[in-house]
């Protein structure tokens, strides 16, 4: 259904999206340790439905912003289809 709603939709949600996605997940690669922490000071286990898992603790940096940034507009991209039905406009039809 997403993917028919993506051939559907005008393709600017789409392109925004995928625009700032891949730079995200670039950086990701880049700054050590990753886009979200400057450093990671020690491992925290939690449990996360019946099972333990394990979660960073450490310094956040700013480049975090990047990611949430992303977040927001795959967000919009996904309330963009419900935001057209309300005005009377359906995207998907005549689509089989």
């Amino acid at each position: 259904m997403v993917r028919t709603i993506i051939l559907q939709a005008d393709g600017c949600g789409c392109l925004v999206g995928r625009r700032t996605e891949i730079p995200g997940l670039i950086l990701n690669f880049i700054f050590a340790p990753n886009l979200n922490y400057r450093e990671i000071t020690s491992l925290r286990q939690i449990e996360f439905f019946g099972s333990l898992v394990s979660v960073p603790v450490g310094v956040i940096s700013q480049r975090t912003r990047v990611g949430e940034f992303s977040s927001l507009l795959l967000l919009a991209f996904v309330l963009e289809p419900h935001h057209l039905w309300r005005k009377g406009i359906t995207p998907l039809a005549g689509v089989p």
